[in-house]
């Protein structure tokens, strides 16, 4: 037979002619304790503006209320979080009187490398990829993150410790743009901020590469690793058959 092929009826693809493609020369661990990073308050839109979320994540932690990010803002009381939940990928978005829940559907936390992208088009028009391919959309609650004072990676943007998250997390953007799922998957490819910049269309808000340390790309708000969040060799990848 040939190596390579998927054959019918239950026979194993070995995958001898798939190596491995490397997007990051490493990543930030998170060990589900009390690690995060912080931003510290970075601000990324006004209301009814276009903004995107761009990452990749590794994780196998399934214990519900887990965040990716979570951002909230005082003066307005709006509040963005990203985070699993009963086996379900969430986005929650509140003004302070009103609030949605994003639910993207079952998401298996199986321990392999993922992309993760959340699209905002005018405030509201929500869509979520994963590995480039569109997951769902959404009608969210208009938000003003302009005078945002806590943003924070890998727990809620309180840095309540029941909702930290066990993962490897690398080539986190945030963006000024409602990005399509050319960049979005244009994006999954880059391996530096420089091609960053060309697939995804624009200069980004803020871009952590967190390969080397927790500086913003952008010179925008670099972050803080805290507690023991620590930079490591695990390098993010793209899945098996990505073209």
């Amino acid at each position: 037979p040939d190596i390579g092929h998927v054959y019918p009826k239950g026979d194993v693809d070995i995958r001898f002619d798939t190596t491995p493609m490397f997007v990051s020369e490493g990543s930030m661990f998170l060990d589900g304790v009390d690690d995060l990073l912080n931003l510290d308050g970075l601000t990324f839109t006004t209301s009814s503006a276009n903004y995107s979320f761009t990452c990749w994540v590794k994780s196998s932690d399934s214990t519900a209320d887990k965040r990716i990010f979570g951002v909230h803002s005082s003066t307005s009381s709006d509040r963005i979080n990203l985070y699993w939940s009963s086996a379900s990928l969430r986005t929650y978005t509140s003004d302070g009187s009103s609030a949605n829940t994003f639910t993207v559907g079952d998401v298996g936390l199986d321990g392999v490398w993922h992309h993760f992208a959340l699209t905002v088009g005018s405030g509201t028009a929500a869509k979520f990829y994963i590995d480039g391919q569109l997951v769902g959309t959404d009608t969210q609650i208009n938000i003003d993150m302009s005078a945002c004072d806590s943003f924070i990676v890998g727990a809620a943007y309180d840095e309540n410790v029941g909702t930290t998250l066990a993962a490897n997390i690398c080539h986190f953007g945030v963006w000024h743009d409602d990005l399509d799922q050319a960049q979005v998957r244009a994006l999954m490819t880059a391996t530096t901020y420089a091609e960053a910049i060309t697939k995804g269309g624009s200069t980004p808000r803020a871009y952590y590469l967190l390969e080397a340390d927790a500086d913003d790309s952008v010179g925008i708000q670099d972050g803080t690793l805290t507690n023991d969040a620590a930079i490591v060799g695990e390098r993010a990848r793209l899945p098996n058959g990505y073209d």
